[in-house]
């Protein structure tokens, strides 16, 4: 461990002697450190790599690049972010605002037909997954484009959630079950698309949240609920507002490229 040191000692003795050893000197002094200290670097990522310090981590080997090091640590922290970060309230930035208040109004509308804990599940997998589709993304693992497919269905959803809107407090709810189960049918779609787009990329946690989160929003038994709760007019109209102000927007597929 002390061979720098040495050498420098050397090549100040050997420039009082002759230039031509102090040149020799030099030149083994600043030459590159051999193939069994080449790992050095990356020895001080070891506690976060391994259970030991004393393990050499396994990106260590074949020598890889400093770049690619730093690229892999960048991706394991953002996966290990995802994964926490829907309790923070950072994790609510990703979300543009009518989403917000959609996630808002559908968390309080599960508090009073349900309760407390299961609402903030589901807001906390809703906010989970957002993010996971953002690291993604950026990642280039997933095309936003692939996304879209979702769209057409889940507009038309929405649609026809603002349509029953207008009868609301109509205590037949028999008159609403075929639009409920159309309703039904059409997250369910966008379960099936969403489900194919995230399950190579994500943990089984990761996609048991996603069903959970759908269990919801595509269900007749969680529609007549709603509906049958005489007490969630305000809520309902404002998730109903946020859902209208995201179909009021048309696009084409090669726009959205």
């Amino acid at each position: 461990m002390e061979i720098a040191p040495e050498g420098t000692e050397d090549s100040h003795e050997s420039s009082s002697n002759s230039s031509s050893s102090s040149s020799s000197s030099s030149f083994s002094s600043s030459s590159p450190a051999s193939p069994a200290s080449a790992p050095l670097s990356s020895a001080s990522l070891s506690p976060s790599l391994s259970r030991s310090n004393s393990e050499s981590p396994s990106i260590s080997r074949g020598s890889p690049s400093v770049t690619k090091r730093k690229g892999s640590l960048v991706f394991l922290a953002k996966k290990n972010i995802a994964g926490t970060v829907a309790k923070s309230k950072l994790a609510k930035t990703v979300l543009p605002k009518p989403a917000r208040v959609l996630l808002k109004s559908l968390r309080k509308i599960v508090e009073k037909v349900n309760n407390k804990n299961t609402a903030a599940v589901l807001e906390n997998n809703l906010i989970t997954l957002v993010v996971k589709a953002k690291v993604n993304i950026d990642e280039k693992k997933i095309d936003p484009v692939q996304f879209f497919e979702a769209d057409t269905p889940l507009r038309a959803a929405f649609d026809l959630f603002g349509t029953l809107f207008h009868n609301y407090g109509n205590p037949r709810l028999e008159l609403f079950q075929p639009s409920f189960k159309k309703i039904e049918g059409l997250f369910k779609d966008v379960e099936r698309i969403v489900l194919g787009i995230f399950r190579p990329h994500v943990q089984d946690k990761t996609m048991n949240k996603l069903i959970f989160v759908f269990s919801f929003i595509s269900n007749v038994e969680f529609y007549n609920k709603v509906w049958s709760n005489a007490d969630l007019y305000f809520e309902l109209f404002t998730l109903i507002n946020a859902m209208s102000k995201y179909t009021q927007f048309h696009y084409h597929l090669d726009e959205r490229r």
